[in-house]
């Protein structure tokens, strides 16, 4: 079986994505990060974040995805953000 583990590059520019949407946006959920940014592994890349020093809460939430089912998930929300 092939490793698929996001290189160093891929895991950075992840993060970048993730504090721009939080920034301009407020935050971001799961669902978000998966389905319009296309990170499979929103929740390492969070912890990665909060490791850098962002301040980062999050919230259980459910939310709809594109077939109309509903999944609960985390939304991420950068401190002084938007």
């Amino acid at each position: 079986m092939r490793d698929f583990t996001p290189s160093a590059d891929v895991k950075a520019n992840q993060r970048s994505t993730l504090l721009k949407h939080m920034r301009e946006h407020g935050g971001i959920s799961t669902l978000e990060g998966r389905e319009i940014h296309g990170i499979q592994g929103v929740a390492p890349r969070i912890f990665e974040l909060r490791n850098l020093g962002h301040d980062i809460t999050t919230t259980r939430v459910l939310e709809q995805d594109s077939q109309g089912r509903f999944h609960p998930m985390a939304f991420y929300r950068l401190r002084g953000a938007a």
